[in-house]
This record gives C-alpha cells, sequence and structure tokens, in this order.
C-alpha cells in the first residue's frame, strides 16, 4: 500500500512538472504569436482606411478588397482569442473570481447535455449535498471542468449507460463524483489521460487537451482532481475544491 501511494505521489509530481513546462512555454508562444497579431491588425485597419478614402476612385475590385480585409481581421481576433485562452490556462493572466455555487453550476452543465445524452440512451442522474458553501474561482471555467468531464463520460459509454454526478462537503473541500459505468481505462493509459493532446478518440473527435485543460483548471483553484478506474465497469473522477470559509451557507 505504501509503495502504491508513494507511486501516485510520483507521478502527480511528474504531471506537475509536465503541466509546469507546458505553461512557460504556452506562455512565450503566446507573446510570440500576439505581437505579429498586432501589428497586422494595424496594417489592416490602415489598408481600410485608404480604401475608404479612395471611395470616389473607380475601383471593380474596391469591395472584394474590403471583404477580404473584413475577414482577415476576423481571423486575427479568433487567433487572439485562443491566445487569451492559452495564455489564462498557463496562470500568466488575471482572471475574474466569482463566488460559485458548485450545485447550480453542474445543474447548467447537465442540462446542456442531457438530451445529447438521451439520444443514446445514457441517463445522467444528480445527487447534490444541500447547503455547500460557494467556492471562489472563474464561473466559465470551472463549468468547463464539468462539462469536459461529464461530455467524456458519454463518449466513453457510447450508448446504454449511467453517469453519477455527486457533491459533498468533506474535510473543508467541496467533494464533485462523476461516475461512469463504461468500459473503464486501461491500465496503459492511466498515466497519460492528463498529458495535453493525449487522446484515445477517433481522429478529429478530441483535441487531447480537454483533461489537461480542467487539470490546469482546479490546480489554480487551489483544488485537484484524482481517478479510480476499473476495466469492463466504468471510472470514477473525483475533484475537490476548497471552500470560500469553513463553515456551511
Amino acid at each position: 500500500m505504501e509503495e502504491k501511494k508513494r507511486n501516485e505521489f510520483n507521478a502527480q509530481l511528474v504531471l506537475s512538472d509536465k503541466l509546469a513546462a507546458l505553461g512557460k512555454m504556452a506562455a512565450g508562444i503566446g507573446h510570440e504569436i500576439n505581437n505579429p497579431m498586432a501589428v497586422i491588425y494595424q496594417i489592416t485597419g490602415w489598408m481600410r482606411d485608404l480604401l475608404i478614402e479612395e471611395e470616389d476612385q473607380e475601383s471593380k475590385n474596391r469591395e472584394e478588397y474590403l471583404i477580404c480585409l473584413t475577414k482577415i481581421d476576423e481571423n486575427v481576433r479568433r487567433v487572439r482569442e485562443v491566445v487569451h485562452n492559452m495564455l489564462a490556462y498557463a496562470g500568466k493572466l488575471e482572471i475574474p473570481s466569482d463566488e460559485i455555487d458548485v450545485n447550480s453550476a453542474i445543474n447548467r452543465v447537465v442540462s446542456l447535455l442531457n438530451n445529447f445524452a438521451r439520444i443514446h440512451n445514457i441517463n445522467i442522474s444528480t445527487d447534490l449535498s444541500l447547503n455547500l458553501p460557494v467556492i471562489k474561482g472563474n464561473r466559465s471555467e470551472l463549468e468547463q471542468v464539468f462539462f469536459n468531464f461529464i461530455s467524456n463520460a458519454v463518449d466513453a459509454i457510447g450508448k446504454d449507460g449511467s453517469i453519477q454526478v455527486a457533491t459533498q462537503w468533506i474535510d473543508s473541500n467541496i467533494v464533485v463524483r462523476i461516475a461512469d459505468d463504461g468500459p473503464g481505462i486501461p491500465a496503459d493509459q492511466q498515466s497519460k489521460i492528463f498529458d495535453p493532446f493525449f487522446t484515445t478518440k477517433v481522429t478529429g473527435k478530441g483535441t487531447g487537451l480537454g483533461l489537461w485543460i480542467s487539470y490546469t483548471i482546479m490546480e489554480k483553484m487551489g483544488g485537484d482532481i484524482s481517478f479510480e478506474t476499473e476495466v469492463g465497469k466504468g471510472t470514477t473522477f473525483t475533484i475537490r475544491m476548497p471552500a470560500v470559509a469553513s463553515e456551511k451557507k
């Protein structure tokens, strides 16, 4: 048992090192991309101004030029948004914090995924403890964490199964358990599931970033994620989050 705990601790250290290194790399790449994007954005604005100033001159391609400039601007904004999110996940941006009701966040995500799950004959049930304290964090990020785990469970089951989402108040932490009766995670994949870009889904169905992003968000909130799995029987992910205060609401 001691050896198992030691191995788990060592695996956590390795994962933390990987995430820290990736965070630094993401921050460096993000800043490198942002600079030329800002220049492109300025140039397209200048070109648009020139075209507008020359509106009295005949040019059969003028409208096409303006349409192309608009498309360039839209795609520059998309790239900048992706970079912004990458810097946020790397911990290089200040993200506004809210006081979050965890049960409400779970209910919103479950309501979003319920119809999709029902199509595949998958039942999502909840067992949410009442009067949980609030937690501090970014509401949309936390909902993304729940969305990632529940939608992954739906994908893992495929069809004809069940998912249960439960919350508890344990040792000054809010504990969320997301359990499915899917195929479980094979032993050779268990050490990789939080690695960025690792996915078991077919090409085009998954980026391999969902669990890495979820782990990073939880780490930033002072929480952690663990899991138990058995091939052929299912997987349970456990998310622990510190509450704002040690007293319940």
